[in-house]
């Protein structure tokens, strides 16, 4: 019995391997697939395909073809009136396409010399040329293209004061006819002062101060000559006034000093608002003497002469700034009484 249980162990055992082994002999002679150069070479030119088409969509995409250039001109200020040179001016600018794009304009006239930048341009219209037409022209590779606008004084500028008409050189015939009064004078020390701008009023001193004090104070000085009862025509004239010193640096107020001519009578604080009219200037570097000459005097002297209500010709002396603020005095000092006039009138 346990002989015929071994027994059919045995076949079973058998059978099995028999099966295994038929089914790798079904293998046998087979030879995995292998790629060849063609498929290979497909799959390359594939992808190189895929690739190429990708590039070529990239670049068609932000590509664009040559577009000639445009150019649209445009007011962005003005006008606008500039009354220190009397002018209207216009702001343009180039409004412009393209491609290439333009980043240049050419202009007919530009009165900022290329202030504002390339693409844009200021005209100054005067009275005398009213009207302008501008025009500016944009290049690129692609072409060129032109533009203009009109451009007139649009502006309420109020119309400038003529320039008043010289007067007349006295005739050398008809002075013969009259009879020359030789004039002298020194200043009138009772009107003749200065003043501070905190309304400190000094006259009758024999002196006059300008520059500043030691609480920085402004100074101005005021030299008064008596002319009462003149009259005539004034051939020449001068004035001569004795610079007593510098004290301590003037010149950090201002390098020049300045003569003004106005109409003060008797000196109070509210003169040292008097605007006058300046009529000499001269540097203060090495100053040690003041003589106003006649082409400075003629003008302001002889209105003074010719009107009968002006008893006094009256100067203003200052310095051309404020202070200096350092807490001392900074001065030029001049002589009242030593000052003088003088010259010829006829009448």
């Amino acid at each position: 019995m346990k002989k015929n249980k071994l027994f059919i162990i045995l076949i079973i055992t058998i059978a099995a391997l028999v099966f295994t082994t038929a089914q790798v002999c079904n293998l046998c002679g087979i030879s995995p697939a292998q790629e060849t150069n063609e498929d290979v070479a497909d799959e390359t030119s594939s992808e190189t395909t895929a690739r190429e088409t990708t590039a070529d969509t990239t670049v068609a995409t932000i590509s664009k073809d040559p577009e000639e250039p445009t150019i649209e001109l445009n007011v962005y200020m003005g006008p606008e009136y500039n009354a220190a040179d009397d002018v209207c001016f216009y702001r343009v600018e180039a409004i412009v396409t393209g491609n290439p794009m333009p980043t240049e304009a050419v202009f007919s006239k530009d009165d900022s010399g290329g202030s504002w930048g390339p693409l844009r341009a200021q005209v100054n219209l005067t009275r005398a040329e009213p009207d302008y037409i501008l025009t500016s022209t944009v290049t690129t590779s692609a072409g060129t293209d032109e533009a203009s606008i009109d451009l007139s004084w649009g502006c309420d500028g109020e119309e400038p004061e003529p320039e008043p008409e010289p007067e007349p050189e006295p005739d050398p015939e008809e002075l013969e006819d009259l009879h020359p009064i030789v004039f002298q004078g020194h200043a009138n020390d009772a009107l003749s002062g200065f003043i501070t701008d905190d309304a400190e009023v000094t006259t009758g001193a024999g002196m006059v101060h300008i520059g500043d004090n030691i609480d920085d104070n402004q100074i101005k000085g005021y030299i008064s000559f008596g002319i009462s009862g003149w009259e005539g025509t004034v051939e020449g004239c001068s004035i001569g006034i004795l610079v007593l010193e510098l004290i301590r640096n003037p010149e950090a107020i201002g390098d020049t000093l300045n003569i003004k001519y106005l109409e003060y009578d008797t000196l109070d604080a509210s003169d040292f608002d008097l605007e006058g009219e300046l009529i000499y200037s001269i540097p203060i570097a090495g100053l040690d003497s003041l003589i106003i000459p006649n082409e400075a005097l003629l003008d302001t002297f002889q209105r003074a002469v010719d009107d009968p209500t002006i008893n006094n010709y009256q100067l203003e002396l200052s310095i051309n700034g404020d202070t200096n603020p350092d807490g001392r005095s900074d001065l030029i000092s001049f002589d009242t009484i030593a000052a003088s006039f003088g010259g010829t009138i006829y009448n």
